[in-house]
């Protein structure tokens, strides 16, 4: 009996749904420079894949332990699938945690996101990291 029981705990612990993190704000935005250079920063050290292509863009959030994830980035042009490529709270005390929370930034977006949709940077928008 407690084989089965065991058995149905770890069944139930597998199949749970991870939780999700959502967060909503403003967007701001990276300039071309830092855009490339953290890419391929990101690339180097493995945070990134090499093919970037599959994404519709790249965002950075406040917390450093998203890089790397995916997300989705809901917006009023649409509905983006976007990659975590950089955070915030990895430049110490240069006041831009502060910045983000101050102004309701939820997240800044890649360059090359923000030069086909310059529309969603000043635009309300969700971040969902599954």
């Amino acid at each position: 009996m407690m084989k089965i029981i065991l058995g149905l705990m770890s069944l139930l612990l597998v199949t749970a749904k991870p939780e999700r993190v959502i967060m909503s704000g403003w967007l701001s935005a990276y300039g071309h420079s830092p855009t490339v250079g953290t890419i391929e920063y990101r690339k180097s050290v493995g945070d990134l894949p090499q093919d970037i292509t599959k994404y519709d863009g790249l965002i950075a959030v406040k917390d450093c332990g998203l890089v790397g994830k995916d997300a989705t980035l809901y917006t009023a042009s649409g509905k983006f699938h976007v990659k975590v490529f950089d955070c915030a709270d990895r430049s110490g005390s240069d006041g831009t945690v502060s910045w983000m929370e101050s102004n309701s930034i939820v997240a800044e977006v890649g360059y090359f996101l923000w030069d086909s949709y310059p529309e969603i940077v000043g635009a309300k928008a969700k971040v969902s990291i599954p």
